[in-house]
């Protein structure tokens, strides 16, 4: 293939999906696929599941000591595939946009029944909007959440978890990155927050790209980052110099902060929004305007906290 493809079109690439472990990765000749393939996409994810016997997390970027079954993680994954001969740069880290779902009362406890499903990140944001608890693994340097009874473990992504993913491939000079899949973070409003992270972050970008300025009307922009912990910021256009009153509230309508940010110039502006020591959850972000054109209106954003 790797013959006929120089051949016909040279640019054309041969890649592959391979396993993380050598439970699977013992079946492959990697040191003669180096020479054909161009790059192997590491599937750094489904460490645990209903086969464990305990609940774990999907995709641990390290090993923690306190795993009872050393089951693996992205880090040692990169190491294993090193070792069996693979460049770096020709190593693709896998980001799961899904979680497991266990019957189980927390992090590395036993299942209670084998049973498991696949929530996608929205459907864990709205598991959190309901007031399931977040956790964060600071060893393995990803979330978890648990129900109100502590029957219910599931472990996801968040923004958090995947920017330290980025920031591990490219400190290690990876070839690049891959997500399974990629609807699995698509919001009700379209946004796709995981995407977004893992596109900017593995560009190096530290702020929000600046896009024209809109000069003839108002514009309310994405907040950013959204899902964020604990700070996110608020950016809008003012076409006229206007009064501006800037205020978050929860999903009941209350006022949880407000800010009056005064009479701005023209231009595009922002403000920082810190909901420290807030739940996490869906909230609301809301700026009314006074223009001295004579006009009045308000413009609403959700923003979702994850702690």
């Amino acid at each position: 293939m790797r013959a006929k493809f120089d051949q016909v079109h040279p640019s054309w690439h041969i890649t592959m999906a391979v396993p993380p472990t050598n439970w699977g990765g013992q079946h492959f000749d990697y040191l003669n696929l180096v020479s054909s393939v161009d790059w192997f996409n590491v599937m750094c994810y489904d460490f645990y599941g209903s086969w464990s016997g305990f609940a774990g997390h999907n995709s641990p970027l390290h090993q923690s000591t306190a795993d009872p079954t050393q089951a693996g993680a992205d880090s040692t994954a990169i190491v294993y595939m090193v070792s069996r001969g693979v460049p770096k740069t020709k190593l693709v880290l896998g980001i799961p946009f899904y979680g497991v779902q266990f019957n189980a009362g927390g992090l590395y406890q036993p299942l209670m029944n084998s049973t498991t499903s696949n929530p996608f990140y929205s459907d864990v944001v709205s598991y959190l909007s309901s007031g399931w608890a977040y956790h964060w693994d600071d060893i393995s340097k990803v979330p978890y959440i648990l129900n109100g009874d502590s029957t219910q473990f599931v472990t996801f992504e968040d923004t958090i978890s995947i920017r330290l993913k980025v920031e591990f491939a490219m400190r290690h000079q990876l070839g690049g990155l891959m997500c399974w899949e990629l609807a699995h973070d698509v919001m009700a409003d379209g946004s796709q927050p995981l995407l977004e992270v893992m596109a900017k972050a593995s560009r190096g970008v530290t702020r929000i790209e600046e896009e024209p300025i809109a000069r003839t009307g108002y514009v309310f922009h994405d907040t950013f980052p959204n899902p964020f912990n604990p700070t996110s910021i608020v950016r809008f256009d003012l076409p006229v110099r206007s009064w501006v009153r800037l205020s978050i509230l929860n999903l009941l309508g209350e006022t949880i902060t407000s800010a009056e940010l005064g009479t701005l110039a023209t231009g595009r502006h922002q403000h920082v929004v810190d909901l420290s020591g807030r739940p996490s959850g869906v909230y609301v972000c809301r700026i009314w305007i006074e223009g001295s054109n004579g006009q009045s209106l308000t413009l609403a954003k959700k923003m979702v906290l994850l702690k």
